[in-house]
């Protein structure tokens, strides 16, 4: 089990690579007014927007400096705490912001100088014994969405949870997890503040979306969040709270930046701190009466939620979180229901190669078994795709609910490979693999997904090619096919998924277990597995074999050199 100073020597290291990385790109600025509110003239100011977290470069290490409210030309005004003077070197901070949280949060339980709050997440993380777990009936909502009897389980053993307890969902692919997050939230918030938190916007999203606007808030930058969630969006909200004198405070300070004249920086000064203050008030309104709010983690330890706690914190995806990081999201409240599946992929580190270890959901699910609720039943994918992972990856668990057989492309087509009739075709490509650095790519795979990703365009099919490794992807950009790497891609589907292997020597890295498992999940009605099947017949103890073989007994293997089917 791995432990604290373990952890805190993993971020230590981590952050050193990160600040190697971001200090490539530093740019020089002069202090032209020093405050609360900084105004920088820097001939780089646009690299920033506003939100942008700024770092400052000194003696070879990064330190915060703070947060962009205005970018317009060569001038940059900054909130900070700094006193400034001269030039300083700054750039980029964000890279470092999620490393020097979980590094400060270690530090304070070292020191024991924890809030009540803190000490809660703490006890949990270092094991406590429960009770077991409850349950409370919910009512059957006749307009509402309607549960399956494992969704069903989930909800009401999360209902049931107390002060100081945790409830682990576990979320194979398609099985609605997003749905019972929402449903949980939903449930909660008519008597308590709920928080819906994960590492990636897309997550929070996704589970926003299917609450009620009224009673829900988004936290995070407008431009990272999806199009169907601009109107929950605080800056939204309180700009819509404030109307007209907002807009008529930001028209003057435009004139007074497109003015050009250094005298007036003093005017735009006060009018940011102005129309800053006014947005503080008005978002701190905002929050106070939002029931349900959704951010990443990392966002939830800073402004405007660093002094915010809920009752109720909910974490998605927390098989890709470490566990520091779903801690700093715990940290903000009394209860916690952390919801993924440690059969999908860990998050990444790259100063340490078992990341598995890391996981938060891995762990917690270690050392709490028994508060663990699976949900079974698979709507995303057409029987044939989810077949393998149902049987192989959950032992034969999951179940594909009957209207899943509809899943199919409804497409035109000779093609024997797009046949909609065969949502699932292993094609034999004669290919071998080479090398590039530390990754690889395969001309013959690559040539093959040209063919088919033109057909699919020509088609109108929404889809996209993913593979395990960078070269591979990087290649098949250049030919402008829609292309990324599985661990990338976790948490996205497509209509279909053409999987390019690219490996035929060491398929160890393309064949595990969580890898693999991701892959063949990401289609919806048709997926294409590229790959040399003379070299998964060499290599028959990994888990390709194994999907090799299950489309075999389909008759689903096709030779693209001899054009038939095997």
């Amino acid at each position: 089990m791995i432990d604290l100073q373990k952890l805190k020597e993993i971020l230590e290291k981590e952050r050193e690579l990160a600040v190697t990385d971001i200090a490539k790109k530093v740019f020089r600025a002069k202090v032209v007014e020093s405050g609360v509110i900084s105004t920088l003239e820097c001939k780089n100011a646009s690299y920033f927007n506003s939100g942008d977290v700024v770092g400052v470069f000194e003696e070879g290490d990064v330190k915060e400096l703070g947060t962009v409210l205005d970018s317009k030309g060569k001038i940059l005004t900054i909130y900070t705490h700094w006193q400034l003077d001269g030039e300083i070197q700054i750039l980029d901070y964000e890279p470092l912001i999620a490393l020097d949280l979980q590094i400060d949060f270690i530090e304070r339980i070292n020191k024991k100088r924890l809030s009540e709050l803190e000490e809660s997440c703490v006890n949990v993380f270092i094991g406590k014994n429960y009770k077991e777990l409850r349950k409370v009936k919910i009512e059957k909502d006749p307009s509402g969405i309607k549960l399956d009897y494992s969704q069903t389980d989930a909800v009401e053993c999360a209902l049931a949870l107390e002060d100081s307890e945790i409830l682990l969902i576990k979320g194979p692919p398609g099985t609605g997890k997003t749905t019972v997050i929402a449903e949980i939230a939903k449930e909660l918030s008519k008597n308590e503040r709920v928080m819906i938190a994960s590492h990636t916007n897309r997550a929070v999203d996704n589970a926003i979306e299917k609450l009620p606007l009224k009673d829900t808030l988004r936290v995070g930058r407008p431009e990272k969040v999806s199009s169907e969630v601009k109107e929950y969006l605080l800056s939204y909200k309180a700009r819509k709270k404030l109307g007209n004198q907002i807009e008529n405070i930001e028209a003057d300070i435009e004139n007074y930046l497109r003015s050009g004249d250094r005298n007036k920086l003093l005017e735009v000064s006060l009018l940011l701190e102005k129309r800053n203050e006014m947005l503080r008030k008005a978002s701190e309104d905002v929050l106070l009466n939002s029931k349900v709010v959704g951010t990443t983690l990392v966002k939830s330890n800073l402004f405007p939620l660093k002094n915010f706690d809920f009752d109720t914190v909910i974490i998605d995806e927390c098989n890709q979180a470490s566990i520091t990081l779903a801690l700093l999201g715990m940290k903000k409240g009394r209860k916690y229901v952390l919801v993924g599946d440690d059969m999908q992929l860990p998050p990444i580190f790259r100063v340490i190669k078992n990341c598995g270890q890391l996981s938060s959901f891995g762990f917690f699910l270690k050392k709490y078994p028994e508060r663990m609720k699976m949900l079974k039943i698979h709507r995303r994918c057409h029987p044939e795709i989810i077949g393998f992972s149902a049987n192989y990856i959950y032992n034969g668990e999951v179940v594909a609910e009957e209207s899943c057989l509809n899943q199919k492309l409804k497409i035109d087509t000779k093609n024997p490979i797009l046949d909609p009739e065969k949502p699932l075709v292993f094609v034999h490509v004669d290919g071998e693999e080479e090398k590039e650095g530390l990754s690889k790519f395969n001309k013959k795979e690559i040539e093959v997904c040209k063919e088919l990703a033109d057909e699919m365009r020509d088609l109108k099919v929404d889809f996209s090619v993913i593979t395990p490794y960078i070269q591979q992807k990087k290649r098949m950009e250049k030919l402008n096919i829609p292309a990324d790497t599985i661990d990338a891609f976790q948490g996205r589907e497509k209509d279909a998924i053409i999987f390019s292997v690219t490996a035929t020597k060491n398929l160890e890295f393309a064949a595990e277990p969580r890898r693999l498992n991701v892959a063949i999940t990401r289609a919806r009605k048709k997926l294409v597995v590229l790959s040399n099947a003379h070299a998964i017949l060499k290599n028959r103890r990994n888990l390709l074999y194994k999907f090799f073989i299950y489309t075999h007994k389909l008759r689903r293997v096709y030779d693209w050199e001899n054009k038939r089917w095997m």
